[in-house]
């Protein structure tokens, strides 16, 4: 603190005071309380603005006034806005009648004939207390400034820690440090390693009041090649009052660069590092070119050389602060990030899930309700058979041909709703290569987007890229019907035309095709529930199942679906599939010429099934013989032989794979077929384990019947 400073008012005052004065306290004149020139009263005073630069008040004073009415009045309220000023009055006797409040009172009153000692005394007393008071109101002044500042950087704080944006935190961040420190320019890097575990920083922002700097993405190596890479080696600021002289023996040095590339000149800089905690460098800001007013512009060379300042200590450590607590909101900000992919995940996981166990519980109840469906349909279809066998009437022909097929497409309809459930379990894999499904899929359905839409007006841009492959262990027709599935409904999705892209590629070691419409899009509502049997938004135009039974597929091959839309910016339906698919089953190979008489067993819980099947092996020209349950069908076994054991599993009495191994046993040689609605549910392996050498599928077809009795006596002889 400066010691105090002695001044009177008017100047003639000093004239007969010098006894009083301590030799190293010289009187001064006080320019805001003297008369003004020409001897008209005294000038006003002004306030912040004193004409003597001493007057300026950097540190305590004493002002000696006269005491006269007028001039102690504009004597005490210039102190009165001046801590640090202490008034003494100096004459014969104060003026009671005009003294002023008693809070800008004189310090002290001096008559002009008061002892040197004396005076010496008071004096010393009025300097004692200048000094003091300017002391404690600095003190105030530095409290209330640094509670600003606290509460600015708290704020700042509050307003770091509560976004989650990256991009807007980190715009946030180095503009609120250049508003604290005062600063012309700006630049933000972030530490990053890549894959070779090799840390480097990314300039990934830059702002400056004087010039329209562009961004362009870089990178530096951590090091002192440049003050960046320094300060992140070291983790200490860095303040320069001149970037390109730094001090005698500093290893770091500047980039000049970025100066270069832009005009921009750098002089002063503030490097400080954004460390958390753990003492773990994130990143580092870069404060340039501090000035004296915000508002100023640097727009030029010249401009920087004059007005750029150092930046002060005060700066450093404001900074410093902010530093760290940007560091923390960046860490909270990525693990935000992380945490929402993470949840994200999760939510499509159980979604997955979900999905996977709300069909596998239709699938089951499918089962229960499908086995009796396809029995009636067996019955169905086996007396149409049976009719059109015995009837060479054309109107009749045609009716029971109408009933024949209606009951087919119920069967196949059956096979459908079974086909989402994913309860297929074999299936005749072979490997394909997906890019030539993907072409079959578009030409087979080219009537619909090029020529059915030709006629409507409507114009659809298909495009397959990818190069061929990559090959894939698949069912080639379950495969196609899949993709032709998505295809068809990118199509629906542009009512009025336009582009879709089939894109096959080896990726991240899938095999993946996806199909990329420019159409409609999806609500997350829909997205969501866009593989729901029975959901559709086409309304009557939808069944409903043809995603449903395409996600099933995918995942009997050990594949998924994904499906990525917005409203307004189509949708993208990516199949994955793994390239090392299941091991493919042996093909079935058919039986050439005619059948010769077999004696058959059938064993059928069902009545009217067990009666149809009879009567379509008879009509056939074979002997048969019916059992209702398993006891039956073993006392049956006992009594003779048969050529052929035709059996359902779920039989009463006995279970039927109980029966099976009973007739193996007791017949050896016979063949064993197994009817059922559903041929694909055992693997080939799993039947011969079983004892079963034959499938019938229910409803029954004649043909296939036909060629299962002649494979198995082909197989006895």
């Amino acid at each position: 603190m400066r010691p105090a400073v002695l001044y009177c008012a008017p100047d003639s005052l000093r004239a007969g005071l010098s006894a009083w004065l301590p030799g190293e306290l010289p009187l001064r004149p006080w320019p805001e309380v003297a008369p003004a020139a020409g001897g008209g009263p005294p000038a006003d005073p002004r306030p912040g603005a004193p004409a003597d630069p001493e007057a300026g008040l950097e540190g305590p004073a004493v002002l000696l006034v006269e005491a006269e009415a007028d001039l102690l009045a504009r004597a005490a309220g210039v102190a009165a806005g001046r801590p640090g000023l202490v008034l003494v009055a100096v004459g014969d006797r104060l003026p009671e009648a005009s003294l002023p409040a008693a809070s800008a009172r004189p310090f002290a009153w001096l008559p002009r004939d008061a002892p040197a000692d004396v005076a010496r005394t008071i004096l010393g007393a009025a300097v004692t207390h200048a000094e003091l008071d300017h002391a404690h109101a600095m003190t105030r002044s530095d409290t209330a400034r640094l509670a600003r500042e606290l509460a600015d950087l708290t704020r700042i704080g509050i307003m770091l820690s509560a976004e989650r944006d990256t991009d807007i935190l980190l715009d946030l961040i180095l503009a609120k440090a250049r508003e604290i420190t005062v600063s012309d320019a700006g630049s933000l890097y972030l530490v990053e390693t890549d894959a070779a575990g090799r840390r480097h920083l990314r300039f990934v922002l830059v702002q400056n009041d004087s010039l329209d700097v562009p961004y362009k993405e870089s990178t530096l190596d951590i090091g002192s090649q440049s003050l960046a890479g320094h300060v992140a080696l070291t983790g200490q600021a860095l303040s320069l009052a001149d970037a390109y002289h730094p001090p005698r023996g500093a290893v770091f040095q500047i980039d000049p660069t970025f100066d270069a590339e832009t005009g921009y000149q750098t002089k002063s800089m503030l490097v400080v590092p954004m460390k958390v905690p753990t003492g773990e460098v994130l990143g580092v800001l870069q404060l340039i070119n501090h000035k004296a007013d915000p508002a100023q512009r640097l727009g030029s060379p010249a401009d920087v050389e004059r007005d750029a300042l150092p930046f002060p200590p005060r700066a450093e450590e404001q900074a410093t602060f902010l530093a760290s607590q940007a560091a923390v909101a960046i860490a909270n900000a990525r693990l935000y990030a992380e945490l929402r992919t993470a949840v994200k995940s999760l939510e499509e996981s159980q979604r997955r899930i979900i999905q996977g166990e709300r069909l596998r519980a239709l699938g089951e109840m499918a089962t229960g309700v499908a086995h009796d469906f396809n029995n009636l349909l067996a019955v169905i279809v086996g007396r149409a058979q049976l009719l059109l066998r015995q009837t060479r009437d054309p109107d009749l022909t045609r009716q029971l041909d109408a009933i024949e097929q209606a009951g087919q497409d119920g069967a196949r309809t059956v096979r459908r709703i079974r086909e989402f459930a994913r309860t297929r379990r074999y299936h005749p894999f072979r490997p394909v290569d997906l890019s030539q499904v993907v072409g079959e899929v578009v030409e087979a359905a080219r009537p619909r987007w090029q020529d059915e839409a030709r006629v409507r007006g409507v114009v659809y841009d298909v495009r397959v890229e990818g190069a061929p492959g990559p090959i894939v262990s698949c069912d080639p027709g379950e495969l196609r019907e899949s993709l032709q599935s998505i295809f068809v409904n990118a199509l629906d999705a542009m009512p009025g035309g336009g582009l879709v892209t089939l894109t096959t590629e080896l990726r991240d070691g899938w095999a993946t095709c996806a199909i990329a419409d420019t159409g409609c899009g999806m609500a997350e509502a829909v997205r969501r529930r866009v593989f729901e049997p029975f959901f559709t938004t086409k309304a009557e135009q939808g069944s409903g199942l043809g995603l449903s039974i395409a996600y099933g597929a995918v995942t009997r091959h050990g594949g998924e679906i994904v499906v990525e839309s917005r409203p307004g910016a189509g949708s993208v339906v990516t199949v994955r599939l793994p390239v090392t698919a299941p091991a493919m089953g042996p093909p079935r190979a058919g039986v050439e010429g005619a059948a010769p008489r077999a004696r058959v067993l059938v064993v059928e819980d069902q009545t009217p099934v067990r009666s149809v099947l009879a009567e379509l092996l008879v009509a056939m020209g074979h002997e048969v013989v019916v059992a209702a349950d398993g006891r039956e069908a073993l006392a049956c076994l006992e009594a003779g032989a048969f050529d052929l054991v035709m059996i359902d599993l779920g039989r009463p009495g006995l279970p039927g794979l109980d029966v099976v191994a009973a007739a193996r046993r007791r017949r050896p040689g016979v063949p064993v077929a197994l009817a059922t609605a559903w041929p694909h549910q055992l693997e080939p392996g799993e039947l011969g384990v079983a004892g079963i050498d034959h499938v019938v599928g229910k409803p029954f077809d004649v043909e296939g019947l036909a060629a299962v009795v002649k494979a198995a006596m082909a197989a006895g002889r």
